[in-house]
């Protein structure tokens, strides 16, 4: 045998031996997404519609499908790493926390505990900041009962407006309707005061003056425009993938539907050289990775006139979809023109901040930011407001300076505009979050005005509802 024969037959043999010395290594060594998980630990479930299985393997049955967030134990591990698609993976055996069933997971779904714990703010997707805005003080806040409201069917769908052009704000809810007639719809009832809505008395009684009914079930959310500029409120009625706008009807005494929106996100806003624009956030066909739905938002010029408005073919939108939770429209720098303020997050999450301006049909990112919320939920409540004489980004949601803590606090955090950024003011703390009443708690933004026409400091009333007795108690915040 010659050299060169014996040369090949020695690089055959050891690498032969290389690759089988390889292969009895402990499987370990294999790199794993998020890591190999240890028996007994917690974990957490990282998408949506993971089955569960009898065993772990494609064709084992299905007993139940989990979500995004999902609390596990992991029991046991399988003793060898399966490839699925793109990922290499133990499957794992695991106890649900929430019922105590027990089956197998792919592990490319679960991640340690300890690795949620790390993502307590979650603001996802393209360009979305990170940045958490620092808290300058906070305090508790005080409040006055001013009232009740006697009826039995809760909702959480509650605002405030002067729908019927009276002169007088109403508290106005959307509520499932407990008649035959209605049986399993929702209806509008607006509900008036004897005294002023921000009355600091509490002997005021809050009468029936309107009900209609609406003609869906599949109620999302409801608010109304109350726009300096346009001279009767709008109420906006936003089920998951449409809305509706309405005025009032003060000959026939009903509600005149007046716009459909392919748009579960609707407002309108003014821009100081063209007018007014009415503003929607249409869905974006193609999901974002993890399932995000994201939003286009759209700016359409139009004109109102006699109780109607039409639109007038100027028509632009935003270059990039944004993940949206909340839209509205405030002048927040008082420059004159509207800026469009969107709260965004990934999937069912929220807490950042996005400040659009309008400038000669154009949309410009002003801002881009965020706060942590506790397991970075959204916003219970955002909206635009004057306080004490100047405009103020108004949120209600959990305490960010302390939103890791299973029991922190919901309350009022004011944001102010000063050199093209957003200033926390301050976070006015209401209660701790595992206090009951949340449950039938609503937080309603207010507009009200002084004898010169404008806005006052009073942001916002809270409506508990006490179910024993049938009845909301309506408070005012003392600041």
């Amino acid at each position: 045998m010659g050299n060169k024969q014996r040369f090949y037959r020695l690089f055959i043999i050891t690498f032969l031996f290389i690759v089988i010395s390889i292969s009895g290594f402990p499987q370990e060594l294999t790199i794993i997404a998020n890591g190999v998980l240890r028996k007994g630990i917690e974990a957490v479930v990282t998408g949506n519609h993971v089955r569960v299985r009898t065993g772990p393997t494609l064709n084992s049955k299905i007993i139940t499908k989990v979500n995004r967030g999902t609390e596990v134990y992991i029991l046991e591990r399988d003793d060898k790493l399966t490839k699925i698609g793109k990922y290499t993976n133990y499957w794992y055996k695991i106890k649900l926390k929430s019922t105590g069933k027990t089956g197998w997971i792919y592990g490319a779904f679960l991640k340690p505990q300890s690795h949620e714990k790390k993502e307590k703010i979650i603001i996802p997707k393209r360009n979305i900041s990170k940045k958490k805005l620092p808290i300058q003080d906070n305090e508790h806040l005080g409040f006055i009962e001013t009232g009740k409201i006697e009826n039995p069917v809760y909702s959480n769908h509650i605002i405030s407006g002067d729908l019927n052009l009276n002169g007088k704000q109403e508290i106005i809810i959307a509520q499932l309707s407990n008649s035959r007639k209605n049986s399993g719809r929702y209806i509008i009832i607006g509900y008036e005061s004897t005294g002023a809505l921000d009355s600091s008395s509490n002997s005021n009684i809050y009468e029936e003056i309107y009900r209609f009914p609406l003609g869906s079930s599949n109620l999302k959310d409801i608010s109304i425009i109350n726009n300096k500029d346009i001279s009767f409120p709008i109420l906006v009625v936003t089920y998951e993938k449409f809305s509706q706008m309405y005025t009032y009807n003060a000959k026939r005494k009903n509600l005149r539907i007046i716009y459909r929106l392919n748009s579960p996100y609707v407002t309108i806003a003014k821009e100081k050289q063209n007018g007014l624009y009415l503003v929607t956030a249409n869905r974006n066909p193609t999901l974002d990775y993890d399932g995000t739905i994201t939003y286009y938002i759209n700016l359409t010029s139009i004109k109102i006139k006699g109780g109607r408005f039409s639109t007038t073919g100027s028509k632009f939108r935003f270059h990039r979809p944004l993940p949206i939770k909340k839209l509205i429209a405030f002048d927040i720098n008082q420059d004159g023109s509207d800026e469009i303020i969107a709260e965004i997050g990934g999937q069912k999450y929220g807490g950042g901040i996005v400040v659009l301006s309008i400038n000669n049909n154009n949309l410009k990112q002003m801002i881009n930011t965020g706060i942590l919320t506790y397991n970075s939920m959204p916003f219970i409540k955002m909206w635009g407001t004057i306080f004490k004489a100047n405009p103020a980004l108004a949120v209600y949601s959990t305490n960010p300076s302390n939103a890791g803590d299973i029991n922190t606090e919901f309350g009022l955090l004011l944001f102010s505009f000063t050199t093209k950024t957003l200033v926390t003011e301050k976070f006015y703390r209401v209660n701790k979050m595992l206090d009951d009443i949340n449950n039938y708690r609503n937080i309603v933004p207010i507009t009200l005005k002084n004898e010169k026409g404008n806005d006052r400091n009073n942001i916002f009333l809270m409506i508990d509802y006490k179910k024993d007795q049938g009845i909301y108690v309506i408070k005012k915040p003392v600041f």
